[in-house]
Protein backbone atom coordinates (compact mmCIF):
# COMPACT_ATOMS: atom_id res chain seq x y z
CA UNK A 1 0.00 0.00 0.00
CA UNK A 2 2.88 2.38 0.80
CA UNK A 3 4.48 1.71 -2.58
CA UNK A 4 1.17 2.46 -4.28
CA UNK A 5 0.84 5.75 -2.41
CA UNK A 6 4.39 6.72 -3.36
CA UNK A 7 3.67 5.93 -7.00
CA UNK A 8 0.48 8.01 -6.88
CA UNK A 9 2.36 10.90 -5.31
CA UNK A 10 5.09 10.72 -7.97
CA UNK A 11 2.51 10.77 -10.77
CA UNK A 12 0.78 13.73 -9.18
CA UNK A 13 4.01 15.70 -8.84
CA UNK A 14 5.02 14.83 -12.40
CA UNK A 15 1.71 16.05 -13.81
CA UNK A 16 1.90 19.27 -11.81
CA UNK A 17 5.42 19.91 -13.10
CA UNK A 18 4.24 19.37 -16.67
CA UNK A 19 1.44 21.89 -16.07
CA UNK A 20 3.81 24.44 -14.50
CA UNK A 21 6.40 24.15 -17.27
CA UNK A 22 3.70 24.44 -19.94
CA UNK A 23 2.36 27.63 -18.35
CA UNK A 24 5.89 29.00 -17.90
CA UNK A 25 6.77 28.26 -21.54
CA UNK A 26 3.65 30.00 -22.81
CA UNK A 27 4.30 32.96 -20.51
CA UNK A 28 7.95 33.31 -21.62
CA UNK A 29 6.94 33.09 -25.27
CA UNK A 30 4.29 35.76 -24.72
CA UNK A 31 6.76 38.04 -22.93
CA UNK A 32 9.30 37.67 -25.77
CA UNK A 33 6.67 38.55 -28.39
CA UNK A 34 5.40 41.51 -26.36
CA UNK A 35 8.94 42.83 -25.87
CA UNK A 36 9.57 42.60 -29.62
CA UNK A 37 6.37 44.52 -30.30
CA UNK A 38 7.21 47.10 -27.65
CA UNK A 39 10.63 47.59 -29.20
CA UNK A 40 8.98 48.20 -32.59
CA UNK A 41 6.51 50.55 -30.93
CA UNK A 42 9.43 52.41 -29.37
CA UNK A 43 11.03 52.83 -32.80
CA UNK A 44 7.80 54.27 -34.20
CA UNK A 45 7.53 56.60 -31.22
CA UNK A 46 11.00 57.87 -32.08
CA UNK A 47 9.88 58.40 -35.67
CA UNK A 48 6.87 60.32 -34.39
CA UNK A 49 9.21 62.65 -32.51
CA UNK A 50 11.43 62.94 -35.55
CA UNK A 51 8.42 63.98 -37.62
CA UNK A 52 7.70 66.76 -35.12
CA UNK A 53 11.33 67.80 -35.33
CA UNK A 54 11.08 67.74 -39.12
CA UNK A 55 8.22 70.23 -38.96
CA UNK A 56 10.24 72.51 -36.68
CA UNK A 57 13.23 72.42 -39.04
CA UNK A 58 10.92 73.15 -41.96
CA UNK A 59 9.55 76.17 -40.09
CA UNK A 60 13.08 77.47 -39.52
CA UNK A 61 13.71 77.11 -43.25
CA UNK A 62 10.55 79.09 -44.02
CA UNK A 63 11.46 81.92 -41.64
CA UNK A 64 15.06 82.16 -42.86
CA UNK A 65 13.80 82.23 -46.45
CA UNK A 66 11.59 85.16 -45.58
CA UNK A 67 14.40 86.91 -43.72
CA UNK A 68 16.73 86.39 -46.69
CA UNK A 69 14.23 88.02 -49.05
CA UNK A 70 13.64 90.98 -46.73
CA UNK A 71 17.39 91.39 -46.17
CA UNK A 72 17.97 91.54 -49.93
CA UNK A 73 15.06 93.92 -50.32
CA UNK A 74 16.40 96.21 -47.57
CA UNK A 75 19.97 96.17 -48.87
CA UNK A 76 18.79 97.13 -52.36
CA UNK A 77 16.16 99.69 -51.39
CA UNK A 78 17.33 100.64 -47.84
CA UNK A 79 14.18 102.39 -46.72
CA UNK A 80 12.58 102.57 -43.29
CA UNK A 81 9.56 100.43 -44.12
CA UNK A 82 11.73 97.60 -45.35
CA UNK A 83 13.89 97.84 -42.19
CA UNK A 84 10.80 97.57 -39.97
CA UNK A 85 9.60 94.50 -41.85
CA UNK A 86 13.06 92.94 -41.59
CA UNK A 87 13.33 93.50 -37.82
CA UNK A 88 9.88 92.00 -37.32
CA UNK A 89 10.86 88.97 -39.39
CA UNK A 90 14.07 88.45 -37.40
CA UNK A 91 11.94 88.00 -34.27
CA UNK A 92 9.99 85.22 -36.03
CA UNK A 93 13.22 83.61 -37.26
CA UNK A 94 14.72 83.64 -33.76
CA UNK A 95 11.54 82.18 -32.30
CA UNK A 96 11.56 79.30 -34.81
CA UNK A 97 15.25 78.63 -34.08
CA UNK A 98 14.59 78.60 -30.32
CA UNK A 99 11.72 76.13 -30.79
CA UNK A 100 14.01 73.93 -32.85
CA UNK A 101 16.66 73.91 -30.13
CA UNK A 102 14.04 72.93 -27.56
CA UNK A 103 13.42 69.73 -29.54
CA UNK A 104 17.13 69.09 -29.95
CA UNK A 105 17.99 69.81 -26.30
CA UNK A 106 15.23 67.50 -25.07
CA UNK A 107 16.99 64.73 -27.01
CA UNK A 108 13.94 63.93 -29.08
CA UNK A 109 16.18 62.36 -31.65
CA UNK A 110 19.23 60.12 -31.38
CA UNK A 111 22.41 60.54 -33.37
CA UNK A 112 21.63 57.44 -35.40
CA UNK A 113 21.27 59.45 -38.59
CA UNK A 114 24.10 61.90 -37.86
CA UNK A 115 21.73 64.74 -36.96
CA UNK A 116 23.88 66.00 -34.10
CA UNK A 117 26.82 66.62 -36.42
CA UNK A 118 24.58 68.67 -38.67
CA UNK A 119 23.21 70.63 -35.72
CA UNK A 120 26.80 71.42 -34.70
CA UNK A 121 27.20 72.96 -38.12
CA UNK A 122 23.85 74.72 -37.62
CA UNK A 123 25.17 76.25 -34.39
CA UNK A 124 28.09 77.76 -36.28
CA UNK A 125 25.83 79.11 -39.03
CA UNK A 126 23.42 80.64 -36.52
CA UNK A 127 26.31 82.33 -34.73
CA UNK A 128 27.27 83.77 -38.11
CA UNK A 129 23.66 84.93 -38.51
CA UNK A 130 24.14 87.60 -35.83
CA UNK A 131 27.25 88.88 -37.61
CA UNK A 132 25.46 89.01 -41.00
CA UNK A 133 22.51 90.82 -39.43
CA UNK A 134 24.82 93.44 -37.95
CA UNK A 135 26.45 94.05 -41.30
CA UNK A 136 23.05 94.25 -43.02
CA UNK A 137 21.91 96.86 -40.48
CA UNK A 138 24.80 99.18 -41.28
CA UNK A 139 24.70 98.33 -44.99
CA UNK A 140 28.32 97.15 -44.86
CA UNK A 141 27.61 94.18 -47.16
CA UNK A 142 25.69 94.05 -50.41
CA UNK A 143 22.63 91.90 -51.06
CA UNK A 144 24.64 89.28 -52.97
CA UNK A 145 26.83 88.56 -49.93
CA UNK A 146 23.78 88.25 -47.68
CA UNK A 147 22.03 85.95 -50.15
CA UNK A 148 25.15 83.79 -50.41
CA UNK A 149 25.23 83.33 -46.62
CA UNK A 150 21.56 82.43 -46.29
CA UNK A 151 21.53 80.21 -49.39
CA UNK A 152 24.82 78.33 -49.29
CA UNK A 153 25.48 78.24 -45.55
CA UNK A 154 22.42 78.45 -43.32
CA UNK A 155 19.66 77.13 -45.58
CA UNK A 156 21.84 74.47 -47.20
CA UNK A 157 22.57 73.22 -43.69
CA UNK A 158 18.86 73.21 -42.85
CA UNK A 159 18.01 71.31 -46.05
CA UNK A 160 20.67 68.72 -45.15
CA UNK A 161 19.04 68.25 -41.75
CA UNK A 162 15.61 67.81 -43.36
CA UNK A 163 16.97 65.22 -45.76
CA UNK A 164 18.83 63.38 -43.00
CA UNK A 165 15.75 63.20 -40.77
CA UNK A 166 13.59 62.11 -43.71
CA UNK A 167 15.89 59.16 -44.37
CA UNK A 168 14.76 57.58 -41.09
CA UNK A 169 11.22 57.20 -42.46
CA UNK A 170 12.02 55.15 -45.56
CA UNK A 171 11.51 51.91 -43.64
CA UNK A 172 7.79 52.78 -43.47
CA UNK A 173 7.37 52.35 -47.22
CA UNK A 174 6.74 56.10 -47.54
CA UNK A 175 9.40 56.59 -50.19
CA UNK A 176 7.13 58.50 -52.56
CA UNK A 177 5.85 60.91 -49.90
CA UNK A 178 9.36 61.52 -48.57
CA UNK A 179 10.79 62.12 -52.02
CA UNK A 180 8.09 64.69 -52.66
CA UNK A 181 8.59 66.29 -49.28
CA UNK A 182 12.31 66.76 -49.92
CA UNK A 183 11.53 67.95 -53.44
CA UNK A 184 9.05 70.48 -52.07
CA UNK A 185 11.51 71.90 -49.55
CA UNK A 186 14.11 72.32 -52.29
CA UNK A 187 11.50 73.83 -54.62
CA UNK A 188 10.45 76.27 -51.91
CA UNK A 189 14.09 77.14 -51.24
CA UNK A 190 14.66 77.89 -54.92
CA UNK A 191 11.56 80.13 -55.01
CA UNK A 192 13.07 81.99 -52.07
CA UNK A 193 16.42 82.32 -53.85
CA UNK A 194 14.77 83.65 -57.01
CA UNK A 195 12.74 86.08 -54.90
CA UNK A 196 15.89 87.44 -53.19
CA UNK A 197 17.95 87.56 -56.40
CA UNK A 198 15.27 89.50 -58.26
CA UNK A 199 15.85 92.59 -56.11
CA UNK A 200 19.43 92.74 -57.42
CA UNK A 201 18.46 92.51 -61.10
CA UNK A 202 19.88 94.20 -63.08
CA UNK A 203 23.05 94.88 -61.16
CA UNK A 204 26.09 93.24 -62.65
CA UNK A 205 27.04 90.27 -64.76
CA UNK A 206 27.56 87.96 -61.80
CA UNK A 207 24.29 88.73 -59.98
CA UNK A 208 22.31 88.64 -63.23
CA UNK A 209 23.70 85.19 -64.03
CA UNK A 210 22.95 84.00 -60.49
CA UNK A 211 19.35 85.20 -60.83
CA UNK A 212 18.80 83.46 -64.16
CA UNK A 213 20.51 80.26 -62.99
CA UNK A 214 18.37 80.10 -59.85
CA UNK A 215 15.26 80.54 -61.96
CA UNK A 216 16.35 77.67 -64.29
CA UNK A 217 16.95 75.50 -61.24
CA UNK A 218 13.48 76.36 -60.01
CA UNK A 219 11.96 75.37 -63.39
CA UNK A 220 13.71 72.00 -63.23
CA UNK A 221 12.42 71.27 -59.72
CA UNK A 222 8.90 72.44 -60.57
CA UNK A 223 8.64 70.20 -63.65
CA UNK A 224 10.01 67.26 -61.69
CA UNK A 225 7.42 67.80 -58.97
CA UNK A 226 4.51 68.17 -61.39
CA UNK A 227 5.35 64.91 -63.18
CA UNK A 228 4.09 62.66 -60.37
CA UNK A 229 2.42 64.60 -57.55
CA UNK A 230 1.25 62.56 -54.55
CA UNK A 231 -2.49 61.87 -54.50
CA UNK A 232 -3.08 63.68 -51.22
CA UNK A 233 -2.17 67.08 -52.71
CA UNK A 234 -3.96 66.83 -56.06
CA UNK A 235 -6.59 69.35 -54.91
CA UNK A 236 -3.84 71.91 -54.35
CA UNK A 237 -2.24 71.48 -57.77
CA UNK A 238 -4.48 73.96 -59.58
CA UNK A 239 -3.51 76.64 -57.07
CA UNK A 240 0.19 75.79 -57.45
CA UNK A 241 -0.08 75.85 -61.25
CA UNK A 242 -1.80 79.23 -61.15
CA UNK A 243 0.80 80.69 -58.79
CA UNK A 244 3.59 79.21 -60.88
CA UNK A 245 2.20 81.00 -63.94
CA UNK A 246 2.10 84.31 -62.06
CA UNK A 247 5.60 83.68 -60.74
CA UNK A 248 6.98 82.87 -64.21
CA UNK A 249 5.20 85.79 -65.83
CA UNK A 250 6.65 88.17 -63.28
CA UNK A 251 10.16 86.77 -63.81
CA UNK A 252 9.71 87.17 -67.59
CA UNK A 253 8.63 90.76 -67.01
CA UNK A 254 11.73 91.38 -64.90
CA UNK A 255 13.99 89.94 -67.61
CA UNK A 256 12.27 91.78 -70.45
CA UNK A 257 12.34 95.13 -68.64
CA UNK A 258 15.86 94.95 -67.27
CA UNK A 259 16.23 98.69 -67.37
CA UNK A 260 12.96 99.34 -65.59
CA UNK A 261 12.79 99.38 -61.79
CA UNK A 262 11.19 96.33 -60.22
CA UNK A 263 7.69 96.67 -58.83
CA UNK A 264 8.78 95.52 -55.39
CA UNK A 265 5.35 95.27 -53.82
CA UNK A 266 3.94 93.18 -56.66
CA UNK A 267 6.98 90.92 -56.81
CA UNK A 268 7.03 90.37 -53.06
CA UNK A 269 3.32 89.58 -53.05
CA UNK A 270 3.48 87.11 -55.95
CA UNK A 271 6.62 85.30 -54.74
CA UNK A 272 5.54 85.21 -51.09
CA UNK A 273 2.07 83.87 -51.93
CA UNK A 274 3.67 81.17 -54.05
CA UNK A 275 6.21 80.28 -51.39
CA UNK A 276 3.47 80.07 -48.74
CA UNK A 277 1.41 77.80 -50.99
CA UNK A 278 4.32 75.38 -51.40
CA UNK A 279 4.90 75.51 -47.65
CA UNK A 280 1.24 74.58 -47.11
CA UNK A 281 1.58 71.57 -49.43
CA UNK A 282 4.70 70.54 -47.50
CA UNK A 283 2.64 70.51 -44.32
CA UNK A 284 0.04 68.30 -45.96
CA UNK A 285 2.69 65.78 -46.99
CA UNK A 286 4.42 65.71 -43.58
CA UNK A 287 1.05 65.43 -41.83
CA UNK A 288 0.32 62.44 -44.03
CA UNK A 289 3.64 60.91 -42.97
CA UNK A 290 2.87 61.58 -39.31
CA UNK A 291 -0.60 60.08 -39.73
CA UNK A 292 0.96 56.97 -41.27
CA UNK A 293 3.37 56.67 -38.34
CA UNK A 294 0.51 57.10 -35.85
CA UNK A 295 -1.60 54.52 -37.69
CA UNK A 296 1.20 51.96 -37.56
CA UNK A 297 1.89 52.79 -33.91
CA UNK A 298 -1.77 52.19 -33.09
CA UNK A 299 -1.76 48.94 -35.07
CA UNK A 300 1.30 47.74 -33.12
CA UNK A 301 -0.31 48.70 -29.81
CA UNK A 302 -3.52 46.89 -30.78
CA UNK A 303 -1.44 43.83 -31.68
CA UNK A 304 0.23 43.95 -28.26
CA UNK A 305 -3.14 44.10 -26.50
CA UNK A 306 -4.54 41.30 -28.68
CA UNK A 307 -1.42 39.20 -28.10
CA UNK A 308 -1.69 39.60 -24.33
CA UNK A 309 -5.42 38.79 -24.31
CA UNK A 310 -5.02 35.73 -26.55
CA UNK A 311 -2.16 34.37 -24.46
CA UNK A 312 -4.03 34.98 -21.20
CA UNK A 313 -6.96 33.02 -22.63
CA UNK A 314 -4.54 30.33 -23.80
CA UNK A 315 -3.00 30.14 -20.33
CA UNK A 316 -6.42 29.81 -18.71
CA UNK A 317 -7.55 27.12 -21.18
CA UNK A 318 -4.27 25.23 -20.78
CA UNK A 319 -4.50 25.43 -17.00
CA UNK A 320 -8.13 24.28 -16.89
CA UNK A 321 -7.56 21.47 -19.41
CA UNK A 322 -4.38 20.24 -17.71
CA UNK A 323 -5.98 20.51 -14.28
CA UNK A 324 -8.97 18.47 -15.47
CA UNK A 325 -6.58 15.78 -16.76
CA UNK A 326 -4.73 15.77 -13.44
CA UNK A 327 -8.04 15.39 -11.60
CA UNK A 328 -9.09 12.48 -13.82
CA UNK A 329 -5.72 10.78 -13.41
CA UNK A 330 -5.81 11.29 -9.64
CA UNK A 331 -9.37 9.96 -9.53
CA UNK A 332 -8.32 6.82 -11.41
CA UNK A 333 -5.25 6.53 -9.17
CA UNK A 334 -7.46 6.88 -6.11
CA UNK A 335 -9.81 4.17 -7.38
CA UNK A 336 -6.87 1.86 -8.06
CA UNK A 337 -5.50 2.59 -4.59
CA UNK A 338 -8.90 1.86 -3.07
CA UNK A 339 -9.09 -1.47 -4.89
CA UNK A 340 -5.56 -2.24 -3.82
CA UNK A 341 -6.50 -1.56 -0.19
CA UNK A 342 -9.46 -3.89 -0.48
CA UNK A 343 -7.29 -6.64 -1.91
CA UNK A 344 -4.67 -5.97 0.72
CA UNK A 345 -7.26 -6.21 3.52
CA UNK A 346 -8.47 -9.51 2.15
CA UNK A 347 -4.86 -10.63 1.79
CA UNK A 348 -4.08 -9.81 5.43
CA UNK A 349 -7.36 -11.22 6.73
CA UNK A 350 -6.33 -14.77 5.75
CA UNK A 351 -5.53 -16.99 8.76
CA UNK A 352 -3.09 -19.01 6.70
CA UNK A 353 0.27 -17.60 5.73
CA UNK A 354 0.04 -16.18 2.18
CA UNK A 355 3.01 -15.04 0.18
CA UNK A 356 3.43 -13.63 -3.34
CA UNK A 357 6.60 -14.22 -5.30
CA UNK A 358 7.99 -13.93 -8.81
CA UNK A 359 9.53 -17.37 -8.40
CA UNK A 360 12.81 -16.00 -7.10
CA UNK A 361 12.10 -13.19 -4.65
CA UNK A 362 9.25 -12.75 -2.19
CA UNK A 363 7.19 -9.68 -3.07
CA UNK A 364 4.77 -9.63 -0.17
CA UNK A 365 3.49 -11.64 2.79
CA UNK A 366 0.28 -11.29 4.77
CA UNK A 367 0.05 -10.34 8.43
CA UNK A 368 -0.33 -13.98 9.53
CA UNK A 369 3.31 -14.50 8.62
CA UNK A 370 4.48 -11.90 11.14
CA UNK A 371 2.08 -13.18 13.77
CA UNK A 372 3.79 -16.56 13.59
CA UNK A 373 7.39 -15.57 12.94
CA UNK A 374 9.63 -13.16 14.78
CA UNK A 375 10.32 -10.72 11.94
CA UNK A 376 9.59 -7.00 12.03
CA UNK A 377 8.71 -6.79 8.36
CA UNK A 378 9.51 -8.35 5.02
CA UNK A 379 12.83 -6.54 4.76
CA UNK A 380 13.86 -7.97 8.13
CA UNK A 381 13.08 -11.46 6.85
CA UNK A 382 14.92 -10.93 3.56
CA UNK A 383 17.97 -9.68 5.40
CA UNK A 384 18.28 -13.20 6.93
CA UNK A 385 16.76 -15.47 4.33
CA UNK A 386 16.46 -15.47 0.57
CA UNK A 387 13.43 -17.77 0.35
CA UNK A 388 10.53 -18.87 2.53
CA UNK A 389 11.59 -22.43 1.74
CA UNK A 390 14.60 -21.96 3.99
CA UNK A 391 12.15 -22.21 6.93
CA UNK A 392 10.77 -25.59 5.73
CA UNK A 393 11.45 -28.48 8.08
CA UNK A 394 11.35 -32.19 7.42
CA UNK A 395 8.62 -34.30 9.04
CA UNK A 396 9.07 -38.09 8.80
CA UNK A 397 6.47 -40.24 7.14
CA UNK A 398 4.48 -37.22 5.89
CA UNK A 399 4.39 -35.96 2.33
CA UNK A 400 5.28 -32.29 2.35
CA UNK A 401 7.24 -29.66 0.50
CA UNK A 402 10.95 -29.18 0.87
CA UNK A 403 13.24 -26.69 -0.91
CA UNK A 404 14.39 -29.44 -3.25
CA UNK A 405 11.79 -31.88 -4.54
CA UNK A 406 13.86 -34.58 -6.20
CA UNK A 407 15.98 -32.21 -8.20
CA UNK A 408 13.10 -29.80 -8.83
CA UNK A 409 12.58 -26.57 -6.91
CA UNK A 410 9.54 -26.61 -4.71
CA UNK A 411 7.89 -23.78 -6.74
CA UNK A 412 8.22 -25.69 -10.01
CA UNK A 413 7.04 -28.86 -8.28
CA UNK A 414 3.87 -27.10 -7.13
CA UNK A 415 3.29 -25.71 -10.63
CA UNK A 416 3.80 -29.16 -12.16
CA UNK A 417 1.33 -30.69 -9.71
CA UNK A 418 -1.19 -27.98 -9.38
CA UNK A 419 -4.12 -30.37 -8.91
CA UNK A 420 -2.64 -31.75 -5.71
CA UNK A 421 -2.75 -30.29 -2.21
CA UNK A 422 0.65 -29.29 -0.97
CA UNK A 423 1.77 -28.81 2.62
CA UNK A 424 4.91 -27.38 4.14
CA UNK A 425 6.01 -27.46 7.77
CA UNK A 426 7.83 -24.63 9.57
CA UNK A 427 8.68 -23.86 13.18
CA UNK A 428 7.01 -20.64 14.34
CA UNK A 429 8.40 -18.30 16.97
CA UNK A 430 6.84 -20.50 19.62
CA UNK A 431 8.68 -23.56 18.22
CA UNK A 432 5.38 -25.08 17.20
Amino acid sequence: MTANKDSSSIIKRYLYWILIWTLVTISIYTIVLVLEKLNTYKEFTKLDKQASLLKEVSTVLYETQTERGLSSKYLVLSNKTNKTDLLSQRVKTDESINNLYIYINEALISNEYGILELTDELNSNIQMLDIIRGEVDILSIDSDQAIEYYTHSLNTNILDIIERISSSFYELALTKELNYYNLLTNLREMVGVVRARAFEFPKNKYTNKAFIQSWFNYQYLYNKFMDFPPTNIVTNLSNIKSLNSQFDNTVYAILENANTSLNNSQWWSVSSTYLNSIYKVERIVIDEIIASVDTQKQAIWNNIILLVIVNIILLIITFLYAFSIIRRVMKISSEIESEHNKVNNIFNAQKSIVITTDGKVIKSVNSSFFENFDFKDLDDFLSQYNCICELFIDKPNVKHLMPDMGGISWVNYVLMNENENHEAYMLDKYDN
